[in-house]
């Protein structure tokens, strides 16, 4: 996750997003922004093809250096997953390639 004054871009595995809005956590360190989620995939695809963004809710918490988010696709309200990011930590990431 790479966060900005005006919001954060996030890599998964098979998939990217954004948070559309800054993060300003609450006196609980809680915080609630709207964003997109877009699903990739591997393998060969059609040049006409393209990953479609969908609406996504990211809430989660910061306690110390761990952050905890939940993602939460907007339309269908389907947990994509819940997901903990730690300061400085290296990530363990697999695209879709």
């Amino acid at each position: 996750m790479e966060v900005t004054s005006a919001g954060a871009t996030v890599e998964f595995d098979c998939a990217h997003g954004t948070l559309d809005a800054p993060l300003a956590l609450d006196s609980g360190g809680r915080f609630d922004v709207s964003g997109s989620f877009t699903p990739e995939r591997g393998g060969p695809t059609r040049g006409d093809s393209s990953s479609r963004a969908v609406p996504a809710r990211y809430t989660g918490s910061l306690d110390d250096s761990t952050l905890t988010v939940t993602v939460v696709l907007t339309e269908s309200k389907a947990t994509v997953g819940v997901f903990t990011l730690r300061h400085g930590a290296r990530s363990r990431l697999f695209k879709c390639k």
